[in-house]
């Protein structure tokens, strides 16, 4: 039996990413963890977001885009962290501006309501973005917002 286990760990099926429940999203992926898996690097940041380390107060400078969404832009068990959107995104960014951050927070199978509830908890929000406001100069139904809110993809902030 453990010969067996062993191919198949060797082949990639051993360690793969831990979740963990969440109140407001219903799962997500566990903090801090770097794995690999057939191969590939799936690393997910200390705000579960599948990014490298990042400091929560951004320097002076940086471009900050927080991509939310499901497998799409999680890339799944078999992806590596640089073959994921967030990350192909960033790569043409680089070559305009010096400081730029995409950030990943995304699960596969999330539906909107995931995605919506993942930043909704203050607590976990604070930590490294100040959630839009709209503006008070802005006639409602505009969508400009204090901190430039960008639709880029269907949840996409930049701040």
């Amino acid at each position: 039996m453990s010969a067996i286990e062993l191919a198949w760990r060797l082949l990639g099926f051993g360690n793969p990413p831990l979740l963990q429940a969440d109140a407001n999203a219903g799962y997500i992926f566990a903090s801090n963890q770097l794995v690999y898996r057939f191969g590939n690097r799936i690393e997910y940041n200390q705000f579960s977001q599948r990014s490298e380390q990042i400091d929560s107060a951004k320097t002076e400078g940086t471009l900050r885009i927080l991509m939310i969404g499901d497998s799409v832009l999680n890339g799944n068990n078999t992806t590596d962290r640089k073959e994921t959107i967030p990350e192909l995104f960033e790569a043409p960014l680089l070559g305009i501006k010096k400081q730029v951050e995409v950030l990943n927070a995304s699960v596969g199978s999330w539906g909107n309501w995931q995605s919506i509830g993942i930043y909704s908890n203050p607590c976990r929000s604070c930590k490294f973005f100040t959630p839009p406001q709209p503006s008070p100069r802005v006639r409602s139904g505009s969508k400009k917002f204090t901190n430039d809110l960008g639709w880029i993809y269907s949840q996409v902030w930049h701040f």
